[in-house]
């Protein structure tokens, strides 16, 4: 629809000049009066309907809701591993990524949360290490130790995705959590020696959850050939070996280094 900036008269069709006064049409006002009568109303009704256009206090309790559901299956998913872990995850795949993933995530956490504890304890609150560090690090090492097993799969020739492993050494890894849970309760009350013990005990575990993945992996195979469960169990343990060995020496050297520079500050 067209309308005269003259005398306001509408008209239908693309005329040049107004059929009452006789005035020339505007094309870019009319462009402007098209876009406010039909394209602004259709953007309007769209905004209305989407999602973000909802009122602004209902979306932080959709957020909640998720986080608080997402919870819960996680809470089912570590009850079940727990009762029968390596028959449990024998039947993990890739749907279950985002539980392996929150997983590591709680590994990671909980051990860089001990080893910060740890730290400050032994130094008598000289020392700190940056606990956000040793949660980067620790999530690293976990998500090497998956890309090993990935690739020791692979030459194994069992098709199996990194996102599967990743699932699978999650599920292994809830055993090395719960006993980390009660090593960061023991220190946090004081009570070392049983915090020391629990530690050294999810640590041995999660050697143990590696060695298992693997075995799990092997369960899938379908082709004959590949490499050997034996020598891939060697290989792998190797690489953990490596792995833990790297891992320590970056933060007991960190945590020197931050010990001289403390205690001399001209280091």
């Amino acid at each position: 629809m067209l309308v005269c900036s003259a005398c306001g008269s509408k008209m239908h069709g693309e005329a040049l000049f107004c059929g009452v006064c006789g005035a020339e049409l505007d094309d870019q006002n009319n462009k402007d009066i098209a876009y406010k009568e039909n394209i602004l109303p259709q953007q309007q009704q769209r905004a209305l309907r989407s999602p973000m256009a909802a009122s602004p206090s209902i979306q932080p309790r959709k957020y909640a809701a998720k986080v608080a559901h997402t919870g819960k299956q996680f809470y089912s998913f570590a009850f079940e591993i727990l009762k029968n872990p390596y028959h449990v995850s024998r039947n993990i795949d890739e749907k279950q990524k985002t539980n392996g993933i929150f997983s590591h995530l709680l590994l990671a956490f909980l051990l860089s949360f001990y080893f910060y504890s740890a730290s400050k304890s032994i130094s008598y609150g000289i020392v700190e290490t940056p606990l956000f560090q040793l949660f980067i690090y620790l999530l690293t090492f976990l998500a090497v130790s998956a890309a090993f097993n990935f690739i020791i799969a692979r030459l194994m020739r069992v098709n199996i995705s990194y996102m599967s492993v990743v699932a699978k050494f999650g599920a292994l890894n809830i055993l090395p959590i719960t006993g980390l849970i009660l090593a960061d309760l023991c220190i946090l009350l004081s009570m070392n020696i049983f915090s020391t013990f629990f530690s050294f005990l999810s640590l041995c575990l999660l050697v143990i959850s590696s060695m298992a993945l693997l075995f799990l992996i092997n369960e899938e195979r379908e082709e004959r050939g590949g490499l050997d469960l034996y020598y891939g169990v060697l290989i792998l343990q190797v690489l953990v070996i490596v792995c833990y060995s790297i891992f320590l020496v970056t933060v007991v050297s960190d945590w020197m280094t931050r010990l001289r520079y403390d205690f001399f500050g001209i280091f």
